[in-house]
């Protein structure tokens, strides 16, 4: 098969593609770049996002919920 065939292959290939990280991939492929990696969560994005208050609201929340030690479970 010749180039000219093979390209033409791919491109009937890529019409029926719907899924977009596929793309994005032969996408970074095509123009010659590394795709980047997936990026994980981090819980530093969130600083900044509540203020004071909403901060101690949050920390009392989860002391209350998660600091409590029920003598009765461990039976």
């Amino acid at each position: 098969m010749d180039i000219q065939a093979k390209k033409l292959k791919l491109i009937e290939k890529l019409i029926f593609i719907k899924d977009e990280k596929v793309i994005n991939l032969l996408t970074s492929v095509l123009d010659n770049k590394k795709s980047e990696p997936t990026k994980k969560p981090s819980a530093f994005e969130l600083l900044g996002v509540l203020d004071k208050e909403e901060a101690e609201t949050l920390e009392k929340t989860i002391e209350s919920g998660c600091e409590n030690i029920n003598d009765e479970d461990w039976k």
